[in-house]
């Protein structure tokens, strides 16, 4: 949403934008998907459409055994060919390449060494949003500082993005050695993040880095009447209301819901009252307990419905 928030602005300021992306959900025009299927060989578009065709999904791995295999040993898979063909379909010459999230959860859809090729082509800015791209799998290592040395013997290959075996010190060295062929411009949107880029294997790429914190639309989220959010949502007006928003919340590793649930039953427990915990972001059952009842509602699709349950809170 904050890539897509941007790419939108740019185009108002009269801009010409194009986006590329992995998983295409829109029918935009200027929205496209990165199509790496017909730049495979012929022997992988055959078990791949066996597997379409079948729902087998493990067919496909018949037509790149070794790219199954890499996967199987703990190696990111970077096997995406469309990704050094980005810039090739523009009709015209490119001022600027920006990079959000260049890996997705389980699948991915961007190889990495395409990075040095786009940056010869135009100037090139990565914005992090996460801190994946400098360690050897994981998108956050709460207390582990292997990332700054080469990671290895990691203490938690299930930490998304998740890997089979411990291959944490062959993926750093992969991505060092694709950062020391380049020359980027990096966004992060806390201090934290960028602290962290700063004493990680991308420092030596970095160009220049600026810490640019997550646009807020302050047309849409500003303060409301809570009766009329309420009434909108179907809460009542006189409920004691704790907002927990988040995608896929309840499994979410980096949320602990389960963790926010025992606060707020506790924080009932004292106030001597009930708590109504909404929960946006993955739907449910609605849980009634002694001290607090749960509501949950699936993810929210326009900005609007979030700022309501925010004003409803």
């Amino acid at each position: 949403m904050i890539a897509w928030a941007l790419f939108n602005a740019c185009r108002q300021h009269g801009h010409h934008m194009k986006m590329v992306v992995g998983d295409h959900r829109t029918n935009d025009p200027d929205v496209t998907a990165l199509a790496d299927e017909p730049l495979r060989s012929r022997w992988a578009r055959w078990w791949l459409r066996i597997a379409m065709t079948s729902g087998a999904e493990r067919a496909r791995n018949f037509g790149q055994p070794l790219r199954w295999l890499r996967r199987r040993l703990g190696h990111e898979d970077m096997d995406f060919p469309a990704s050094r063909r980005l810039l090739e379909e523009s009709p015209q010459a490119v001022d600027l390449v920006h990079a959000h999230n260049l890996h997705g959860l389980g699948g991915g859809f961007f190889d990495l060494r395409a990075l040095p090729v786009l940056g010869r082509q135009a100037p090139l800015m990565l914005t992090l949003h996460d801190s994946w791209l400098f360690t050897g799998h994981c998108a956050h290592s709460f207390d582990c500082d292997r990332w700054r040395t080469g990671c290895g013997k990691c203490p938690d290959i299930g930490i998304p993005e998740a890997i089979r075996r411990d291959a944490s010190a062959a993926n750093w060295r992969r991505k060092q050695k694709i950062f020391q062929r380049c020359s980027l411009f990096v966004v992060t949107p806390s201090r934290w993040l960028m602290d962290r880029v700063e004493k990680s294997l991308m420092a030596p790429a970095i160009k220049e880095g600026r810490v640019i914190p997550n646009g807020v639309d302050l047309e849409v989220f500003q303060p409301g009447d809570p009766a009329s959010a309420r009434k909108e949502l179907g809460l009542e007006p006189e409920d004691t209301i704790v907002l927990c928003l988040g995608n896929a919340l309840k499994s979410n590793i980096w949320k602990d819901f389960a963790g926010g649930f025992q606060a707020v039953r506790a924080a009932a427990r004292r106030l001597g009252k009930r708590i109504v915990l909404f929960a946006v972001g993955e739907s449910g059952p609605q849980i009634r307990e002694t001290d607090i009842d749960l509501i949950s509602i699936g993810p929210l699709t326009h900005a609007s419905e979030v700022a309501a349950a925010m004003q409803a809170a």
